[in-house]
């Protein structure tokens, strides 16, 4: 099956894809796809994993129509219309919470380093302006 991967893939998944004998191709620009430069390249591929948030709409499903899947790389599909993919039998996946452990990690150290006041205190020895006398908090 060929694959297109509208953002850099792990490498881990590349390799299992590619172990199942799929062909990925990944599309690495910085520009993200618009929703009629994603249907023209899914022309030539089987199979959709998209990594960005380019609508994906019912002109998309419409033309590609021959997708046998498209996998969402993000925990929502709000910028998808799931009633197209299901009118052109094309299932839709995703990751619900595939970053629900990285969302409470960055959550805790916010608070941490806003309690302990860490960005201020450390902005104060960037700029020469503690001493050694004097307590940081």
């Amino acid at each position: 099956m060929k694959i297109l991967c509208t953002g850099p893939l792990a490498t881990l998944g590349l390799k299992m894809l590619e172990k199942e004998g799929h062909q990925v191709d990944q599309h690495l620009s910085k520009s993200m796809l618009t929703t009629e430069q994603l249907i023209i390249c899914c022309k030539d591929y089987d199979a959709l994993i998209s990594a960005t948030i380019t609508p994906l709409n019912k002109a998309f499903f419409e033309a590609c129509s021959h997708l046998k899947a498209v996998i969402l790389l993000q925990p929502s599909f709000d910028h998808i219309q799931p009633k197209w993919a299901t009118k052109n039998n094309i299932p839709v996946g995703y990751t619900p919470s595939g970053i629900n452990q990285a969302v409470a990690e960055t959550t805790l150290m916010l608070m941490i380093a806003s309690s302990r006041q860490i960005i201020a205190q450390h902005n104060r020895i960037i700029f020469n302006q503690w001493s050694k006398t004097e307590h940081l908090i």
